[in-house]
């Protein structure tokens, strides 16, 4: 990750109104101009009104004709996911939806549910 690169964490309980949040600074990002994809794993329905590119497509999300806005990717190949974004996504906001399970191990019991 590039060194001047943020990440942001909102881990909370279910129906706290973690995506609904999610999406309103979403929002906040693209009227900035900001590009945003999405990991949507869970098919959460607030993303239901954006496009969506394929997990093979991933590597070359960030070709003009893709942005800027929001778009989405359904798949539960988190891994893969993560690798491309590492390795070619830039200058966009990645939202991670519904991955508890790859970071609770890190979290300790009680503060996640």
């Amino acid at each position: 990750m590039p060194s001047n690169s943020s990440v942001f964490l909102r881990v909370g309980a279910k129906n706290t109104g973690k995506t609904t949040q999610t999406v309103a600074a979403i929002r906040v990002f693209v009227d900035k101009g900001r590009p945003v994809l999405v990991l949507n794993k869970g098919n959460q329905q607030q993303y239901d009104g954006f496009p969506e590119v394929e997990l093979e497509a991933v590597p070359y999300w960030r070709q003009p004709r893709l942005r800027p806005g929001v778009w989405q990717c359904r798949t539960t190949e988190v891994e893969t996911f993560l690798y491309y974004c590492n390795a070619y996504v830039r200058n966009a906001v990645v939202v991670l939806e519904d991955v508890t399970p790859y970071f609770s191990g890190n979290i300790p019991k009680g503060t996640v549910d």
